[in-house]
């Protein structure tokens, strides 16, 4: 797994993740992660920002089609933000 679209390394310690289950996994684990767009990639993080797992490139690649569905839907008018 890759994380070469990072322009910060990611730090030790931080699960690289790589697939949408296991997206599943952390989120079940952690109710309270949130999504963050950060640092040309994707960190999930807890309520009080601490990262919990960093998207790997090939997931990141899956989050910006997803980002991109979801903001021509907003600026359709199909959903409002």
């Amino acid at each position: 797994m890759s994380t070469t679209r990072y322009t910060i390394p990611v730090p030790e310690g931080i699960p690289i993740i790589a697939t949408l289950e296991e997206v599943d996994k952390i989120v079940r684990d952690n109710p309270t992660v949130c999504l963050y767009d950060e640092d040309n990639g994707y960190y999930l993080k807890d309520d009080a920002g601490t990262a919990v797992a960093v998207a790997s490139d090939e997931l990141c690649e899956e989050f910006d089609k997803r980002m991109e569905d979801l903001n021509q839907k907003i600026a359709s008018g199909e959903l409002s933000d």
